[in-house]
């Protein structure tokens, strides 16, 4: 068979052109940028999956540290000898300035918040046995401490000296630890009706950081109010505290990353009528 020579033309030269090199430098930048793309939606995926999974770690220690705080204070009873201190809240270290709250325009005042951290020690009972219990904050240097907890047993004969003991106790390999990056830790009174014990009446004194209860006398409730820094804060608050003045600097800067917890408890042992005026 003889083919036409016509069917081995060759075929036009604009048919066997390739990609021209600007053709292939737009689809390059194209591609660039479907990638760029894809690693950003990426990047924000894996920080919001990092973030959750920070606040989940934070809210399950904050909740843990003030439901054992919740119990442990609820069963809180008074001894009802004359001059021991049932009860007992001191300041833990001196505060800090004011925090600013998210949001915070530097115009209100309100917008602030008083942290502090407290000591807190009292006594519980269970039938003829005692146990005297101290929450202490320790600081770690600028304003961030470990909540730690200590308790003694004893029996009914030496209530006097248990209380004196938790109260007074130097810190030890006694203390258990309760929850780190602590930067508020705050204890307030009520009484029976509620309200807010300021004013010193016999049995207990009230100072601005601090209270005791003594004798028989218990509040009858108590807001419980825990500060929490979330953990990549305090490793950077931590790697500046040579420097008080940068560390507490960038303390105040650190408000969205602290996560506050309050609660009222009630003191099941506290008498039944209690007030700040000491009349049923």
């Amino acid at each position: 068979m003889i083919l036409s020579r016509q069917f081995f033309a060759i075929r036009p030269a604009w048919k066997n052109r390739g990609f021209s090199l600007i053709e292939i430098m737009v689809a390059v930048a194209i591609l660039g940028v479907i990638i760029v793309g894809l690693l950003a939606m990426f990047y924000q995926t894996q920080r919001a999956f990092r973030t959750g999974l920070t606040q989940v770690d934070i809210l399950e220690s904050g909740r843990a540290a003030m439901q054992l705080i919740r119990e442990d204070l609820q069963e809180a009873a008074y001894s009802e000898e004359a001059l021991t201190t049932n009860f007992q809240v001191s300041l833990s270290y001196p505060s800090l300035p004011p925090l600013p709250l998210p949001g915070y325009d530097g115009a209100d005042p309100a917008n602030t918040a008083t942290i502090m951290a407290q000591d807190v020690s009292f006594l519980r009972r269970n039938n003829d046995e005692w146990t005297g219990e101290s929450l202490r904050v320790v600081d770690a240097g600028g304003g961030v401490g470990t909540l730690y907890r200590l308790l003694v047993l004893t029996n009914r004969y030496y209530i006097g000296p248990l209380s004196d003991f938790v109260r007074s106790s130097a810190f030890s390999t006694n203390f258990m630890r309760v929850a780190d990056g602590i930067v508020h830790f705050r204890v307030q009174p009520f009484d029976s009706k509620g309200l807010m014990i300021t004013n010193p009446v016999p049995g207990f004194w009230v100072q601005p950081t601090g209270y005791l209860f003594a004798s028989n006398s218990l509040p009858a409730f108590v807001d419980i109010e825990l500060g929490v820094l979330e953990p990549k804060s305090v490793e950077q608050f931590r790697s500046r505290t040579n420097n008080a003045a940068k560390a507490q600097e960038y303390l105040l800067r650190q408000a969205p990353r602290i996560h506050f917890f309050k609660q009222r408890v009630t003191l099941r042992n506290a008498p039944q009528f209690y007030s700040v005026t000491n009349v049923p």
